[in-house]
């Protein structure tokens, strides 16, 4: 499991040096953090009722189950692609087995993207705030007047 920690910093250190050079200056927080914390915790919104969490937590996993069967969509070969299409038509036990037969570490590539995707909403609140700091009341950007 340390082994498996080290290496999730390690991707979190370089996810976090690319989000950083293409945002403006990115939250800066240590990299453990980043994987240890909740998405509520690091959006600062632990305080939301119960069901907002849940609908939010529902469009969150969606969208990393979306992002991982695309990466393994995008790694498999034309054949592969109509066999993993339908292991997943068939369900759970389908799709492990094929995962498992292909040597697809699902639960890698989940963690990968849960890590990317907490950096790109953390990227996008900021990159909010900084939007609302240049905005004033009239609704004009400051740097334009």
């Amino acid at each position: 499991r340390l082994k498996y920690k080290k290496t999730l910093i390690s991707y979190v250190k370089t996810k976090h040096k690319n989000i950083k050079e293409a945002t403006m200056s990115f939250v800066d927080l240590e990299p453990e953090k980043l994987i240890d914390a909740s998405i509520f915790e690091l959006l600062g919104i632990d305080d939301a009722s119960q069901e907002q969490k849940n609908k939010i937590m529902a469009d969150v996993t969606r969208t990393i189950q979306n992002r991982v069967v695309a990466r393994i969509l995008d790694s498999l070969s034309e054949d592969y692609t109509a066999q993993f299409e339908k292991a997943l038509d068939e369900g759970d036990e389908a799709t492990k087995a094929f995962l498992a037969t292909h040597n697809v570490d699902a639960t890698k590539l989940a963690t990968e993207e849960a890590i990317t995707y907490k950096v790109e909403l953390l990227a996008m609140v900021e990159s909010a705030e900084e939007n609302k700091k240049n905005i004033n009341t009239n609704g004009w950007f400051r740097k334009w007047q």
